[in-house]
């Protein structure tokens, strides 16, 4: 079994450890998921992946004037050491109406020198956004654009002004995004689709080992090291669930205590997010990974999806056709 490694604290260190670890246990899948969530069927796809076609301090500078961003240091230090793995996730889609299956793939972290596909990923929240103003059943409207007209061409208007104050993210992978402004020494991410966007990662080196915890060793193993078959802990807390297992020796008060000081923890590091904070707020599905109050106190634990001026209707996010 590969032997675990602990994360550097130096962030360019933290990159170089992360690309040793997971070509290390892409090398031999077989070997890797041996300990952690050994079922999820995309490792099999990285069996030899790289990480590669890093970036240069020039070519950065080029599509910072390319697409009229600017890259926090932190990005910039991932796009020259990492960049993009050379082999890609896969997602599986089935029709509603004939039941067919098809199979996409996608890649872990977006290919810079893709202009298409980088364009596409600009566009995607806002373009989701659009459809949630207009052709939703139940439309999105934020508070501070003012009351709704009631033409499309004057709702377009008013999103477009917003659009152009809140051009503040850079796509980094799948529809997650870096936010730009204010630039800080570490940038907030944020997953977006429509209107429905969360607070994902407080920053990159966090968001970086979310996404690749199993990549990494980093899966909680709860499971004698001897057991010739091993069950993955979400199964195995899935079984327990079912069969209303109770967990012998839980100090309910101790957890309660260090769940509250990691939240704490987590707000002092927060910084106001401008203009898509109010979109998180108002259609909300709780800020509980960093412990902001959400905006209706009787609710508590995971939240409903709801208009902020109405707990009586459920905000329900529509695929689009």
């Amino acid at each position: 079994m590969i032997k675990k490694s602990t994360p550097p604290e130096k962030f360019e260190d933290f990159l170089y450890w992360i690309k040793e670890t997971t070509e290390k246990r892409w090398e031999n899948i077989e070997e890797s998921k041996k300990d952690g969530n050994w079922w999820n069927h995309k490792h099999n796809l990285f069996e030899g992946a790289k990480w590669v076609d890093p970036l240069s301090d020039e070519e950065i500078d080029a599509l910072e004037i390319k697409w009229d961003v600017k890259f926090p240091k932190d990005y910039r230090s991932f796009l020259k050491i990492l960049h993009k793995v050379d082999k890609e996730n896969a997602h599986e889609y089935e029709d509603n109406e004939t039941g067919e299956t098809t199979i996409e793939k996608h890649p872990i972290f977006h290919d810079w020198r893709n202009d298409k596909l980088i364009k596409e990923a600009f566009n995607l929240p806002f373009e989701d956004m659009k459809f949630d103003i207009i052709d939703s059943k139940q439309p999105c409207w934020l508070k501070s654009w003012g009351g709704k007209p009631s033409s499309n061409e004057e709702r377009l208007k008013i999103f477009n002004e917003w659009k152009e104050k809140a051009n503040i993210i850079i796509p980094i992978n799948s529809n997650k995004f870096l936010i730009s402004e204010p630039k800080n020494e570490c940038n907030h991410i944020i997953s977006t689709h429509g209107f429905d966007v969360i607070l994902f990662s407080l920053n990159l080196r966090e968001h970086l080992i979310n996404i690749l915890r199993w990549d990494l060793g980093l899966d909680k193993r709860e499971y004698d090291e001897d057991d010739e078959n091993p069950i993955p802990l979400g199964v195995l807390n899935a079984i327990e669930e079912i069969q209303g297992i109770e967990k012998d020796n839980v100090d309910d008060s101790k957890e309660e205590e260090e769940y509250l000081l990691r939240l704490s923890e987590r707000r002092e590091a927060y910084k106001k997010i401008p203009y898509w904070e109010e979109v998180i707020l108002y259609y909300s599905s709780g800020w509980d990974s960093i412990g902001l109050k959400f905006p209706f106190e009787k609710f508590s634990n995971v939240q409903p999806i709801l208009v902020a001026n109405d707990v009586t209707t459920q905000k329900i996010f529509e695929e689009k056709k």
